[in-house]
């Protein structure tokens, strides 16, 4: 609820001052004093309770998405959704598998600053349009997470394909999340090559991010 972009703009003033309140179906007015007919009556609280229940089941899915311990059925786990499986793929400008110095996040993502504290680098995100397949991918979710997309590079050699605009510039806490993912893991700070399993968790969390994002904006 606290995610929905009318729910952030309606209440606004709330949530700066950390005292957000939220909203919940009732049926304030359905008895017979109100003129209301107990079949309507009935009816209405069985709609008023279905919307409950999706509005329950859309939050415990968004805090699934939202915790990185918590696997997710087709975004993180299982047969992932086409236009979940087509976000953030490793790739090569060779075309193989990544190997060797493949794997060194050398793009100028992040550096040590003052008192070691680690800052964000500019690093190498490439805009492009999607290609072919990618868009038939991503199908309807396009109008979610946005009309162009990037190539992010660990090195010159080696990318993750497909970062949609949308999930690249995607924050929370003011924190564009994937960027500051990349400013603590390149290799002068991290001291070390990613390893596979790091490689693919960028990945995890950009599909994440276009769960979260399809999720609050895509209704049935």
């Amino acid at each position: 609820m606290l995610h929905d972009p009318d729910y952030r703009k309606a209440n606004a003033g709330a949530l700066r001052m950390e005292w957000p309140r939220i909203p919940l179906p009732h049926w304030s007015n359905l008895s017979a004093r109100s003129g209301t007919g107990d079949s309507d009556a009935a009816a209405k609280v069985d709609e008023a309770s279905e919307t409950l229940a999706g509005s329950i089941a859309r939050g415990r899915e968004l805090a699934a998405l939202l915790d990185p311990e918590t696997p997710v059925p087709g975004v993180t786990t299982g047969q992932l959704r086409p236009e979940i499986a087509s976000i953030a793929v490793p790739a090569t400008t060779h075309g193989h598998n990544m190997f060797g110095d493949d794997f060194g996040l050398t793009a100028g993502w992040g550096h040590f600053g003052s008192g070691q504290a680690v800052m964000p680098g500019q690093g190498r995100a490439v805009e492009r349009a999607y290609t072919g397949s990618e868009r038939a991918a991503l199908g309807a979710a396009v109008d979610t997470l946005g009309e162009t997309t990037f190539d992010i590079h660990l090195n010159d050699n080696a990318y993750w394909r497909n970062v949609p605009a949308n999930v690249w510039n995607y924050r929370l806490g003011g924190y564009q999340v994937l960027k500051k993912w990349l400013s603590y893991r390149e290799r002068k700070v991290l001291g070390r090559e990613l390893k596979v399993d790091e490689v693919g968790c960028f990945s995890e969390v950009g599909r994440r991010i276009g769960g979260i994002l399809m999720l609050m904006y895509v209704t049935d």
